[in-house]
């Protein structure tokens, strides 16, 4: 597979946030162009790393990653973090070009750890990249967030 094709400047995005944000989702649904059912949408949550390794292995993402800005030829990898590895998360930001902050919307307490824990951990490990700050899962946003719990359980 071409993976690594010349004169094409590779761009580095870190995902970062707490868990169940939707920081996979989200990535999946760029890279992937999934769309999900209400089934997986409601499915227990399971931290993921979505890693370079996608890019190698999956002809569909590699595609998908690649575009062209102001005539110059990129390659967009996005790497996912779980929200609760601080030592994964210093490695994934190593050498980033831009870190994609996600919280929330149905969630005001990962909005507070924007300000609180995310922002200042992404100046310590990166000062220089761009942070973009996406509010993720407006669906549930008025949703009734107890039957979404309830409808993750499982039936046992």
């Amino acid at each position: 597979m071409d993976y690594e094709r010349p004169n094409v400047e590779t761009i580095k995005c870190v995902v970062v946030g707490d868990n169940a944000v939707g920081k996979t989702r989200l990535i999946c649904a760029r890279a992937c162009n999934a769309t999900l059912t209400q089934y997986q949408l409601l499915a227990t949550h399971v931290p993921t790393v979505w890693a370079i390794d996608q890019y190698r292995v999956c002809q569909e993402v590699l595609e998908r990653s690649r575009d062209v800005v102001d005539d110059v030829s990129v390659s967009l990898r996005l790497w996912d973090t779980f929200g609760d590895h601080h030592k994964d998360r210093r490695f994934a930001y190593g050498r980033s070009d831009v870190v994609v902050l996600c919280f929330s919307i149905a969630n005001p307490n990962s909005l507070f750890h924007v300000k609180t824990m995310w922002y200042p951990e992404i100046k310590h490990f990166c000062p220089r990249a761009p942070v973009i700050l996406v509010g993720c899962q407006l669906d549930l946003r008025y949703a009734d967030l107890e039957a979404v719990n309830r409808a993750r359980r499982p039936l046992a």
